[in-house]
């Protein structure tokens, strides 16, 4: 009977301890995934690539610069 009840609460401490892991697994799993989104939305913000469509579409309309003797280093104003 003493091993029984021994048991017993072995088991009840044992499911309080997988109760207390399974808790601290979902806070971990929970910040690993608020870091991943932090991430994700800090490289769509900073990457340079991010706009490259965006740019490449209204570099069409701004018209390419004229070059003429005066752009030129040592050339104009003489």
């Amino acid at each position: 009977m003493d091993q029984y009840i021994f048991m017993k609460k072995q088991n009840i401490l044992l499911d309080k301890e997988n109760v207390m892991l399974m808790q601290e697994k979902h806070r971990i799993e929970m910040l690993l995934q608020d870091l991943q989104n932090a991430l994700d939305s800090f490289n769509a913000r900073s990457s340079p690539l991010s706009n490259a469509p965006t740019m490449i579409q209204n570099s069409a309309v701004v018209p390419p610069m004229q070059y003429s003797d005066r752009n030129i280093p040592g050339r104009g104003f003489f």
